[in-house]
């Protein structure tokens, strides 16, 4: 019978990404010094021929029946919903529970995240709201843009938006879905059940899939972890106008669609020398990490951008509120853009 250690590090993938949960493994075994267990959640059409790695490495896989039957207006695959396994019994076996999307390289020590005492996440990107999990522009872009999918009527969407409305403060924050931590007494053995009413009550207007789901069943309950817990790379160097060279972080998250396995995406080379170690390395065996993050350290990254998230605010607002004047301005001259920035914003 298999001993468990008190943490478990868990990524979840369907059979055609598994190479993204190897690296994902590797990196936090070579740079997070990960001491505790690997959990892979996969479906149970997953093949053990594929697993075969997994396997080798101690990994406790587990495959798994999709929970839902629809994925909502969005349209994500039905396969996202998997990760409802993790708020069942199925974690109880250890104290501490850290999942990473596979999409994610993890650069320094997890140390941190096995000591949250409540749900913990990073604030989604953007900073949008409970409310905005559920808005009709971002329901209506994810179908245009991911799934190409029917969307639901309009008087569908706002009669069950209307309730959502009623039940929920929808203008606090909301978490993003790809790094979370909790401690595995918080699952009791309503939480499985009130997840799932929350999925059939309001699931079809979710504009993220499970995540908003789960920002509900969460909403007010849960711990906002420093932002470098969740570096949003990709978003931030599009967005904020960040470097490569600034881009920094305890784990890296390629949410949206420039993946790390893609050659073009710039951080491609530090996912491929991950994945290319996999055969020679032993996730059983302990290692140190390659770093270590202070308090100050993770105090400092998320000043910086919580900076730059001001200053795109301001930018944005200025530019909504001058229109193609106000971009015709900055391009011309910045300092005249700045002065009037200033009068609009204050």
């Amino acid at each position: 019978m298999k001993s468990f250690s008190k943490n478990v590090l868990v990524t979840f993938v369907d059979q055609h990404r598994l190479a993204a949960a190897q690296q994902l493994f590797v990196s936090a075994h070579l740079h997070g010094g990960w001491s505790g267990d690997y959990l892979l959640l996969t479906t149970n059409d997953t093949p053990d021929s594929v697993l075969s790695w997994f396997y080798q490495q101690g990994v406790v896989v587990k495959k798994l029946p999709i929970p839902v039957y629809y994925a909502g207006a969005t349209g994500f695959p039905l396969t996202i919903y998997v990760m409802l396994h993790l708020f069942t019994p199925l974690v109880k076996p250890w104290d501490q529970v850290v999942f990473l999307d596979s999409d994610c390289i993890v650069r320094a020590s997890l140390d941190g995240l096995t000591t949250v005492t409540t749900f913990s996440a990073v604030t989604d990107a953007m900073r949008i709201t409970l409310g905005d999990q559920f808005r009709w522009q971002f329901v209506q872009e994810s179908i245009a843009s991911l799934y190409q999918l029917s969307p639901i009527s309009y008087l569908e969407y706002k009669n069950t938006y209307s309730r959502l409305k009623q039940a929920y403060a929808l203008h606090q924050p909301s978490f993003n879905l790809g790094v979370l931590a909790f401690p595995t007494s918080l699952i009791t053995t309503d939480t499985s059940a009130g997840i799932k009413k929350i999925y059939e009550t309001y699931g079809k207007i979710g504009a993220f899939a499970v995540q908003s789901e789960l920002n509900l069943f969460f909403a007010g309950r849960w711990n906002a972890l420093p932002a470098a817990y969740n570096a949003f790379a990709h978003y931030w160097m599009i967005r904020y106008g960040i470097t490569q060279h600034h881009i920094d972080g305890v784990v890296l998250h390629f949410a949206g669609p420039s993946k790390p396995w893609e050659t073009d995406n710039l951080f491609y080379a530090e996912w491929k020398n991950n994945f290319d170690v996999a055969d020679t390395v032993d996730l059983r065996t302990s290692r140190n990490a390659t770093r270590f993050w202070t308090d100050a350290e993770l105090e400092s990254y998320q000043l910086f951008i919580d900076t730059q998230h001001f200053e795109y605010t301001i930018w944005f607002v200025v530019d909504r509120s001058l229109g193609n004047l106000g971009k015709a301005v900055r391009w011309c001259s910045p300092r005249l853009y700045n002065l009037m920035k200033r009068l609009i914003v204050g």
